[in-house]
């Protein structure tokens, strides 16, 4: 999958993680659903690469949690930005692609 914002390979699991409505399933239906279909369009393309669909799903669900927090708590400073040191709020936002950038 093409990252059009930085225009290099992107992470298929953080890119899926945010079309994924809630925060998980409790089972990994929903991220093993998101596996199989991705796995079902690429396979010809990325087999050699792509993690098994066990894997995958989990990887999913990772991404989403660490989206999630990360997004909240930028979020909450922004409602509450005098409790919140800037220099700390800068550092996340500067940080947070290559943060993501390295979630499996």
């Amino acid at each position: 999958m093409l990252d059009w914002e930085k225009f290099c390979e992107g992470n298929p699991a953080i890119d899926l993680a945010i079309t994924m409505p809630n925060m998980r399933t409790g089972d990994l239906s929903l991220e093993t659903q998101l596996a199989q279909t991705y796995k079902g369009f690429y396979r010809d393309r990325y087999e050699d690469t792509l993690p098994s669909e066990s894997d995958f799903a989990v990887q999913i669900r990772l991404a989403k949690t660490k989206i999630r927090t990360a997004v909240e708590f930028i979020a909450t400073v922004t409602q509450d930005s005098d409790n919140y040191p800037k220099i700390t709020v800068d550092y996340i936002v500067k940080e947070l692609p290559a943060f993501l950038s390295m979630l499996p």
